[in-house]
């Protein structure tokens, strides 16, 4: 299902490690304040609930409610993400699912690495699409990777088709486990 592919990733890749019980009911703002009303919490809070209150997760750049927030910003920020068609792309690995979010003004691409391992082997194909002219690639969000380090993309230019599609490009050099990146395809000034 399409919502799975463009989200589902964000949860595997948060979600590491987790057992079901760890799962359950989370607290608000830590112990004294575990719930949202004075009733009983609709299941008993876990033993890991401690760690897992909104405050311990907002203060966690990696965690669940982290990421939902910075993807959200992000869709907030970019037209494409917001209200653009989706164009899936063809990845060459199982372990790797990519698409476009294109508007008339811009193009966002999603790579998302949904296995436990490093992809290296993948190279991103769209026979035609909507891609006209050079593009500068800048990075959105991500989730398991650092941007700020990510020099790697404009060594990578977007190798495009006649057609508006792209051909046998890596704008990651290797994608690791259970990670993503949004990148903005802008035309080149």
């Amino acid at each position: 299902d399409g919502a799975f592919i463009r989200h589902g990733w964000l949860s595997a890749a948060t979600d590491q490690g987790r057992t079901a019980a760890s799962r359950g009911a989370r607290q608000v703002r830590g112990p004294a304040r575990c719930r949202l009303h004075d009733g009983d919490p609709w299941e008993p809070l876990s033993d890991a609930s401690a760690g897992t209150s909104v405050a311990a997760q907002t203060a966690d750049p990696g965690s669940l409610l982290s990421v939902y927030r910075s993807m959200i910003r992000a869709r907030a920020a970019e037209a494409p993400l917001a209200a653009g068609t989706t164009i899936p792309l063809e990845t060459g690995s199982e372990s790797v699912a990519a698409w476009l979010r294109a508007t008339a003004t811009g193009s966002d691409l999603v790579i998302a690495n949904l296995s436990d391992a490093p992809v290296s082997d993948y190279a991103l194909d769209l026979r035609t699409g909507p891609l006209c002219g050079p593009v500068s690639v800048r990075p959105v969000a991500s989730v398991g990777l650092d941007t700020a380090s990510m020099g790697g993309l404009s060594a990578n230019p977007a190798p495009l088709t006649a057609a508006g599609g792209l051909a046998a490009w890596r704008p990651v050099e290797a994608l690791p486990p259970r990670s993503g990146i949004v990148l903005a395809l802008d035309p080149a000034p």
